[in-house]
């Protein structure tokens, strides 16, 4: 045997690996080698992420963003994906399995949220060992935005009895879309 694959022999994560060894035949133990003691650390599975953040949000986009884990918190190993889960408060979760790009955004567009609807977002890291044991705490965003431009308003006098001086001014507008959010 020249290659002993193992799990960890009770080994604390993010410690280095240091070796020696020898070889045994009939007549006995040879010398130890020199000790090796550079290269190899403990790996394990990511460590769970921060929230992720809302960069931009409206009633047609919601735009969120994470940080991207680095040594030792991606477990020392090379992150291979990102899952980003969400829901509408429906306990549907759709879960984005990012892998093919390692983004470290995503844009929800029109076709994936509701107008008005709140959204919850959490994301988890995945390298060779594994996903994190759990996802991220969540981050809330509303798909909403502020009201559409009103049109013009149009201003008419009127005389009807029981004003004060007999005249009143009738201002009319067009309620704009609310962009999901009621106008208050």
């Amino acid at each position: 045997m020249s290659t002993l694959t193992a799990s960890p022999f009770s080994l604390t994560f993010n410690t280095a690996v240091t070796v020696r060894v020898r070889a045994h035949n009939s007549i006995g133990y040879g010398s130890w080698s020199s000790t090796y003691s550079s290269g190899a650390t403990i790996r394990s599975v990511p460590s769970t992420m921060s929230a992720p953040t809302i960069d931009s949000y409206s009633d047609s986009s919601i735009t969120v963003s994470w940080t991207a884990l680095s040594s030792p918190d991606n477990g020392n190993s090379d992150i291979l994906a990102y899952e980003l889960v969400w829901d509408e408060g429906t306990d549907v979760v759709p879960t984005v399995d990012l892998s093919n790009t390692l983004t470290t955004s995503y844009v929800l567009s029109s076709s994936q949220i509701t107008s008005g609807v709140k959204y919850r977002f959490a994301v988890r890291a995945r390298n060779i060992y594994g996903s994190a044991t759990s996802y991220s705490t969540e981050t809330v965003a509303y798909a909403y935005d502020v009201p559409a431009k009103m049109s013009m308003a149009t201003v008419a006098t009127s005389t009807t009895v029981g004003y004060a001086d007999g005249t009143y001014v009738d201002i009319r507008w067009t309620t704009p879309s609310t962009h999901g959010s009621s106008i208050d």
